[in-house]
């Protein structure tokens, strides 16, 4: 029933979401994913109160929960809690350091509540993340892996990446031609 909640979330259809995630809880009590991924939805549809009970349920199963923490930040936030949010999101981004959507919800709390220098701090981690995740994503940061540079399906350079992770290749008397 938890995927099945996924799904529905996916395609918009709200209610069929919360009742496959109510589903997936009635079968597994400690399901938490169920209970955030229930508070997700019942957080978009503007519905705080019953998004920060379905989250509190994650929480009460396992305290320190990631997910469940930056969710509830989130709904705190949207209540206008911003010191319960606050606390929240110090604890999400201290638990994973990389999460560049915690730092960057955790520096709009801070703004709002006028400490600017360190909203400025975690607005800048998120968007040091966000450049070192669009690098790996392009390949950069992995050192000394193999790679294979291809045009269609001829590969023009089997080798490795260097100590800095990047591959410098050139290419001289290539020709191009079709059929």
């Amino acid at each position: 029933y938890y995927v099945l909640g996924n799904e529905c979330m996916k395609h918009g259809a709200s209610d069929a979401a919360i009742a496959n995630y109510d589903k997936a809880i009635a079968m597994n009590p400690r399901h938490i994913e169920a209970y955030v991924s229930k508070a997700q939805v019942l957080l978009r549809e503007g519905k705080l109160r019953k998004a920060l009970t379905s989250v509190n349920s994650a929480l009460d199963i396992i305290p320190s929960h990631f997910k469940s923490l930056y969710t509830r930040g989130k709904i705190l936030y949207a209540m206008n809690e911003l010191e319960l949010a606050a606390a929240d999101l110090d604890r999400a981004t201290s638990m994973k350091k990389d999460n560049i959507s915690a730092h960057k919800l955790f520096g709009d709390i801070l703004a709002k509540q006028g400490d600017e220098d360190s909203a400025s701090l975690h607005w800048s981690i998120a968007e040091r993340l966000r450049k070192k995740k669009g690098k790996e994503k392009m390949g950069f940061y992995n050192k000394n892996k193999n790679v294979t540079v291809s045009i269609g399906d001829v590969a023009v350079f089997k080798g490795k990446t260097d100590n800095t992770g990047k591959c410098n290749v050139q290419l001289s008397n290539l020709t191009l031609s079709e059929g």
